[in-house]
């Protein structure tokens, strides 16, 4: 594949970095704290500085670590959406009216990945808005917001 793709556009061509990074014993997600520091970088940040889903950049050039909290705020996008109602919860206005299933909250919590030490990658897919189906549109937006603010 490297081969076919430098001979398409006659440069040199860097593949697999996904791959590499599992084989070095990173979680697959090489590029998004690079991204992150040049970020923090760019805007005059001052460091150490923590980003969510977790890109640590400590005050040394090789101060990096990366690893995801939770699925941050993709159920609530999804839950929104299946809703009808936007794409977001834009400034939480629908979890601001809602209240907090406390139960479905401890349920969610109890998932093994939370027990896990970082480093740690989650997939996009890897946790659903199932169970909320009875739930508000803004009950379940308090819900998962709850969700979200307790994995961070």
């Amino acid at each position: 594949m490297r081969a076919l793709a430098a001979n398409e556009v006659s440069i040199p061509v860097v593949t697999d970095l996904r791959v590499a990074d599992v084989e070095a014993g990173g979680e697959g997600a090489p590029l998004v704290p690079v991204f992150h520091r040049a970020l923090v970088e760019n805007a005059g940040l001052h460091r150490p500085i923590v980003l969510v889903n977790i890109t640590w950049i400590g005050k040394g050039a090789d101060d990096l670590i990366a690893f995801d909290t939770g699925p941050g705020n993709a159920l609530t996008d999804d839950f929104v959406q299946r809703h009808g109602a936007a794409r977001m919860d834009a400034d939480g206005a629908f979890a601001a009216r809602g209240t907090v299933d406390e139960d479905a909250l401890a349920r969610w919590l109890d998932n093994p990945y939370f027990s896990r030490r970082a480093l740690k990658s989650l997939d996009r897919d890897a946790f659903s808005c199932e169970g909320l189906e009875e739930m508000s549109l803004e009950g379940g937006c308090a819900t998962l917001t709850a969700f979200t603010a307790e994995t961070i």
